[in-house]
């Protein structure tokens, strides 16, 4: 009897120090997501004039990733179908847009189209705005 209650209080024991573990939480990042995304953008940019194509539109499409992600407090990294997919469940107004870019960026990326000036800047130019807009 007394092997018995002493069994079960262990048992108990045991069972309350697992409830008292914390969960993991997502704690919201230190930096200004701006800053970094202006960072990432920046190299996406010198890349570029270093006549480095294919690696500028690769920095560019995590910086569009980054920045949605962030801006939706997904604090996680994305590809961009998981990107794509939550901005289109949650309707949002960007959604072609974004969907436009990532799509060029990874076309670049994987050799299944060469890109010109006008397709950098243009995406450069608009992403920029977007980022400081808001």
């Amino acid at each position: 009897v007394v092997l018995a209650v002493f069994g079960y209080l262990v048992y108990k024991k045991s069972l309350a120090r697992k409830l008292e573990v914390p969960l993991l939480q997502v704690s919201k990042p230190q930096i200004d997501f701006r800053e970094l995304t202006q960072d990432m953008l920046n190299k996406s940019q010198s890349l570029y004039e270093n006549n480095k194509r294919k690696e500028a539109f690769e920095v560019l499409s995590q910086a569009i990733r980054y920045y949605y992600s962030q801006n939706m407090k997904i604090y996680k990294e994305m590809t961009n179908l998981e990107l794509l997919g939550i901005m289109r469940e949650s309707k949002s107004n960007v959604y072609s847009q974004v969907k436009d870019w990532l799509l060029l960026c990874g076309s670049i990326e994987y050799a299944k189209y060469s890109s010109n000036d006008d397709d950098f800047r243009n995406i450069l130019s608009k992403f920029s705005k977007e980022v400081f807009l808001r």
